[in-house]
């Protein structure tokens, strides 16, 4: 443990730690904790990430006091831990949990402790990154190789301490969902899309940042990292693979300009994906509730980015593209029902689509990262698949700005 007390690895989390850190919130009062169980979450699926299951055991019985809790810490690995300080993972989740959570019109997970050693550095970068993309694209190579390996050298410290959605089940990117199942959760986020609908307050805080803020950084990440991505998936990936990747080579950076710049922005969620939702027990004969979690890369921009980043993991690929069409009908009409009217369903339709391409954009741009063996390697994988599904009969050209006449 460093200097600011908070932990940096899973033997870090001891009883003692707990104990103050429960007290100072107000959980715990008169019981200690003397006991921990810790169980690792997550392996091979949380990328940036440690996600630890805390069982407390308590000296004396006290109300209230949760049996068991999630600490989430930074990832150890080296390379992922440089990325998730690059996009300002860590921080922006424990900001989110503070400052947008309680007003959220969906559930969160409640938060029982959060601390984070205090810098100005994501403040510093988020105010230089639109500089950076209109740098020669040589240079921005260079800076990104330069704050890249800053990133990777970073030792700040963060802590959250989560409530546990158990018995309550996590969803399985790699499983998938039904269709009402997907339709459900595109109905929840419809609600925080329309709360925060073109809300100029989003702006004001420099860690929710826009999703399409730098097409052209965002594009030298993914040709550094396409040799060694379409090798690795070539062999088992489906028909279109080849052609969508020179396509995005081509045409990537005016396809997230088109995105960002005409498609009304709000509050995102930015990794809408099952392995980040939870499922309550059914109350009664009820669904149960969804709990949606995991806010490390929530930011501003166009509501059909989470709708697309959704339903290109959550839907297996024999299932016909006309299919998320009529979910993405659903989702409209959700956001029509809460107050938007100055979105046509075309509109929503089009942003869907090239928010799909900007999706394998991303995906395509994941070599660097270490997926770990097994699950990781495979959700990459059968996300490329499914991806490639949703856009199977898309014609990428119409998606495209018309040249003036």
């Amino acid at each position: 443990m460093d200097d600011t007390g908070i932990p940096k690895t899973v033997d870090e989390l001891s009883a003692e730690w707990v104990t103050n850190s429960l007290r100072e919130t107000g959980v715990l009062c008169d019981a200690r904790v003397n006991k921990i169980e810790h169980q690792i979450l997550g392996e091979g699926e949380g990328f940036m990430g440690q996600v630890i299951r805390l069982r407390l055991h308590l000296d004396q019985p006290e109300d209230g006091v949760p049996q068991t809790v999630i600490a989430k810490l930074p990832t150890l690995v080296r390379e992922n831990r440089s990325i998730g300080e690059l996009l300002g993972a860590y921080e922006r989740e424990i900001l989110f949990y503070d400052a947008l959570a309680p007003a959220l019109p969906l559930r969160t997970p409640r938060v029982y402790y959060s601390a984070m050693e205090g810098s100005r550095t994501s403040e510093q970068e988020a105010e230089g990154a639109a500089k950076l993309d209109t740098f020669p694209m040589w240079l921005i190579r260079l800076v990104m190789l330069l704050v890249t390996w800053l990133a990777s050298r970073r030792t700040r410290s963060y802590v959250i301490l989560l409530e546990d959605i158990a018995p309550g089940r996590v969803g399985d990117q790699v499983a998938g969902c039904t269709t009402q199942e997907a339709g459900r959760i595109l109905a929840e986020i419809a609600k925080v899309h329309a709360r925060y609908w073109e809300k100029p307050e989003l702006g004001e805080s420099y860690w929710l940042r826009r999703q399409v803020l730098n097409p052209r950084t965002m594009h030298s990440v993914f040709l550094k990292n396409l040799p060694g991505f379409s090798e690795r998936f070539r062999s088992s990936a489906p028909e279109g693979f080849e052609s969508s990747l020179r396509w995005l080579e081509e045409n990537a950076v005016k396809l997230m300009r088109a995105f960002g710049d005409s498609a009304p922005e709000t509050l995102l969620h930015g990794d809408l994906r099952l392995d980040n939702l939870g499922f309550s027990q059914p109350a009664n004969s009820g669904p149960g509730s969804i709990i949606f979690f995991d806010w490390q890369l929530a930011g501003r921009g166009p509501s059909a980015y989470d709708v697309a980043y959704f339903l290109s993991g959550a839907l297996t690929p024999e299932l016909a593209p006309e299919v998320s069409v009529e979910l993405v009908r659903d989702y409209h009409a959700a956001l029509v029902s809460e107050g938007i009217e100055d979105y046509s369903f075309e509109d929503c339709l089009r942003d869907y689509r090239r928010a799909l391409l900007s999706v394998l954009h991303r995906i395509s741009s994941t070599d660097t990262m270490d997926l770990g063996g097994g699950r990781g390697s495979e959700l990459i994988g059968i996300w490329l698949e499914r991806t490639l599904a949703r856009l199977h009969g898309v014609d990428y050209a119409s998606l495209l700005p018309r040249a003036s006449s």
